[in-house]
């Protein structure tokens, strides 16, 4: 997931990769109305760029979603600590393998530039 992170962030080099392959999907949706190619004049290079998928690939924010779901009344259980239901340490340990690939060090530092310049 983290790669898939990099690739959607990575722009405008996957922009035309990016907006062919949901080309592609639409087409091949059983919902006829997921088949229709829209052309939305907001999906620029800069939309999926500016998307919120971490570069370090951790999850952030599930504890306050889960807990303003609770004062809804749309749970009815506890809400569990994200440590306990996501293995953050499994995502850490992956995040620190890929930087640490020679090979990955042009692709990680363009989208980390992304990521600073977005903020996140």
């Amino acid at each position: 997931m983290i790669r898939a992170y990099w690739f959607v962030r990575d722009m405008p080099k996957n922009y035309e990769y990016i907006t062919n392959l949901e080309k592609r999907l639409r087409f091949l949706s059983p919902d006829p109305e997921e088949r229709v190619v829209k052309n939305n004049p907001f999906r620029t290079a800069r939309d999926l760029e500016a998307m919120p998928f971490p570069v370090d690939g951790l999850a952030t924010g599930f504890e306050d979603m889960l807990k303003e779901e609770e004062k809804l009344g749309v749970l009815n259980y506890k809400v569990p600590a994200i440590n306990d239901v996501c293995a953050q340490d499994l995502v850490t340990e992956a995040y620190q393998e890929l930087i640490q690939r020679k090979e990955l060090q042009p692709e990680y530092q363009r989208v980390r530039g992304v990521a600073e310049r977005w903020g996140y």
